[in-house]
């Protein structure tokens, strides 16, 4: 029991430093590239600034309750992409808390 718990918390630990890198990779790059790659966000707001927020969404079930998965791509005014950030919550795109904290 003990070597399976030790498997699954490796696996996790892997999957978050692979999304994390996944996610800094984009830092520099342009917004016209992330939507030639990803597709169309779901939702682009303000960052409260000159930039935007480009987030997309997808969700998952967990014991029967919706889970929605976020990544943000903040995008400054020339286009470039300057933070990241994920978020998972029992909130869609258009409900979720955008900034920075």
């Amino acid at each position: 029991m003990k070597k399976l718990f030790y498997f699954l918390l490796c696996l996790i630990l892997l999957s978050c430093a692979s999304e994390k890198k996944l996610m800094t990779s984009w830092l520099g790059n342009s917004k016209k590239n992330l939507v030639l790659k990803w597709g169309p966000p779901k939702r682009i707001a303000s960052d409260g600034g000159n930039g935007e927020i480009y987030i997309y969404e997808t969700n998952s079930m967990f014991y029967n309750t919706v889970r929605y998965n976020h990544r943000m791509f903040y995008v400054d005014k020339s286009g470039k992409i300057y933070s990241w950030r994920t978020a998972t919550g029992p909130v869609p795109a258009r409900q979720i808390n955008l900034y920075i904290k």
